[in-house]
């Protein structure tokens, strides 16, 4: 079922690519946005340290700035950029899971169900990223 949502998906982007990274540039600015002023002011609901949260949220930011250029500019050659965010998006989650083992301790189960969904998210666009270089589109 995910992997023939995945395919209509895919087959949507071939006609501009390049939207892969406003869709990657979105979703970082919302993690962002989450991890910045959102779940800091419920550290009691969800867990995790404040000053943790504000450390990912930055990487976040930097993620979706970096995107949200790729898809500005509309470089000649994108592949090169999106290989780039890929294995940053792949960073960030390694980033993430480690800090959530380290918290483990401290988390409550809505910040466990938090940071498992935003790594499945993660994970899924990922695939979808991966799926344009492997198809060839011209990114």
């Amino acid at each position: 079922m995910m992997l023939l949502k995945l395919k209509k998906i895919v087959a949507l982007l071939t006609k501009s690519p390049r939207y892969i990274f406003l869709i990657d540039g979105l979703g970082g600015a919302l993690t962002a946005l989450l991890l910045g002023i959102v779940l800091p002011n419920l550290e009691h609901i969800f867990g995790m340290p404040a000053k943790v949260l504000f450390s990912l949220s930055a990487v976040a930011f930097v993620y979706s700035i970096y995107s949200l250029s790729c898809f500005y500019f509309n470089f000649k050659n994108l592949k090169k950029f999106l290989n780039f965010i890929i294995f940053a998006n792949l960073f960030y989650c390694c980033l993430s899971m480690a800090l959530v083992f380290l918290h483990y301790d401290s988390l409550t189960s809505l910040g466990l169900i938090y940071f498992f969904i935003e790594l499945l998210v993660i994970i899924f666009l990922v695939a979808l990223e991966v799926s344009i270089l492997r198809l060839g589109y011209k990114v």
